[in-house]
């Protein structure tokens, strides 16, 4: 049974009068996340881990349930830096804000069928302390500005066996430039154009969301790389691993100003309609999408060919771009390998007999890049057997191996298969020349 702990968020909060108001009490539902940032946040302000001028936190302490004595909070996780991981269900804070003194709680709770809630409570103490429902959405938001995660690459699996489905782990990720990408024009400046998008949200508060087609091996992955590169300390980053829960993933998101999804091979994660297993997971995409308009919420998805997605799922205002990053024509080659190898002896191997070698065998971009990594390591071990017949010789053997079981009508994988053969050596010349 799915949780609707992302779903369903209840507030109780009346005045004297009976009616909503800022109030002296105020009782909130929220996400796993927010219960483990607000504990963490609260116990780094009060041990003097983290500096908040605004608030003061006389008083902290935690309980193992609801029915435990009190007792020191428990630091389980000391690799979070000064917002640890509280280990305890339950942790109360006495908080002084804005000349008013507030007690606050903080608890997981089980429900009698086994759900668990996770719930925030505020309860003003002093005449001044009438804006609990205030207090409660200024240490949310001061909570999840201020979490490890905030701004970090965050890879994210699924455990339906756990209380949250979702396991966050941060991770490192590095990327090239993506000037040194070799993309299409039109194609470089929508990726740019995304970029700017996110460096600047919180002047535009507009997200956008952006599709990349392309067979194995034209760069689809290595632009996602370039992007997160680009936006480092811009953004929050989720590197979606298989298939999670939709609604969960997009609510974990929305915590985060700005966050991008990143959803590699969509067609192997939902496929289409008729595949019952996917359906689910599909119709929760696709409503989720629907609801991203004003959204914090960035989405960067890959797809080897549009036409195994959900026709549903790859239609205009689901998608603002769906690029096509089909790798470039053999004239880029040797452009490409100088990117990759500074080496000018191992460059200078790249004649136009082997440039016509790989754009007769339809080669891709990563075809290159594992070249140009096999031949780095032969200047090192065997330097002598370095010559233009070892790169045809090895070109042979690399597609054999990759190819060899392709599609018998050999269509294009990656650079120009259908260049005249003319001009392939007039360009060739022409790199090599001015190189």
């Amino acid at each position: 049974m799915k949780t609707m702990t992302h779903i369903r968020r209840r507030a109780i909060s009346q005045d004297s009068s009976g009616e909503p108001s800022g109030g002296v009490a105020f009782e909130r539902r929220v996400s796993p996340f927010e219960y483990d940032f607000l504990k963490s946040y609260i116990y780094a302000v009060h041990s003097g881990r983290f500096e908040n001028l605004a608030l003061g936190i006389n008083r902290c302490i935690a309980h193992s349930s609801l029915s435990h004595r009190p007792q020191k909070p428990s630091v389980i996780d000391v690799g979070s830096g000064s917002f640890a991981l509280i280990g305890d269900g339950v942790l109360e804070a006495s908080v002084s804000w804005k000349n008013g003194l507030y007690e606050v709680n903080i608890s997981k709770e089980t429900q009698y069928e086994g759900q668990r809630i996770h719930t925030i409570y505020c309860l003003g103490l002093s005449p001044e302390a009438s804006s609990a429902r205030q207090l409660l959405a200024y240490l949310l938001q001061q909570s999840v500005a201020n979490s490890f995660y905030k701004n970090q690459v965050l890879r994210i699996s699924y455990n339906p066996m756990a209380d949250n489905s979702l396991i966050v782990k941060p991770v490192e990720i590095t990327g090239q430039a993506l000037s040194k990408i070799i993309l299409a024009d039109n194609v470089r400046e929508a990726v740019e154009f995304m970029i700017q998008t996110i460096i600047s949200y919180p002047i535009l508060r507009r997200s956008s969301r952006y599709l990349l087609e392309g067979g194995p091996g034209t760069g689809k992955t290595e632009t996602m790389r370039a992007i997160i590169e680009a936006c480092r300390g811009f953004g929050t980053f989720l590197l979606v691993e298989g298939s999670v829960e939709m609604v969960e993933l997009f609510d974990f998101a929305a915590l985060f100003e700005p966050c991008v999804i990143c959803l590699d091979d969509l067609d192997l994660i939902f496929g289409n309609r008729h595949e019952v297993a996917n359906r689910e997971h599909l119709g929760e995409f696709l409503t989720m999408m629907d609801g991203l308009s004003k959204s914090n919420v960035f989405v960067l998805g890959t797809v080897n060919e549009k036409k195994y997605l959900d026709q549903a799922a790859s239609r205009p205002c689901r998608w603002d771009f769906i690029l096509n990053t089909k790798a470039p024509k053999s004239p880029a080659y040797v452009q490409l390998v100088r990117q990759r190898c500074t080496n000018e002896h191992i460059t200078g191997l790249f004649t136009c007999q082997v440039i016509e070698s790989m754009a007769a065998k339809n080669v891709t971009g990563a075809f290159i890049v594992n070249l140009v990594k096999h031949l780095e390591i032969t200047h090192v071990l065997f330097p002598e057997k370095l010559n233009e017949q070892f790169v045809l010789t090895i070109i042979e053997q690399m597609h054999e191996g990759f190819y060899k079981n392709s599609n018998s009508n050999n269509k294009p994988v990656g650079f120009g298969a259908n260049e005249d053969h003319m001009i392939r050596r007039q360009s060739c010349h022409a790199d090599n020349t001015s190189g």
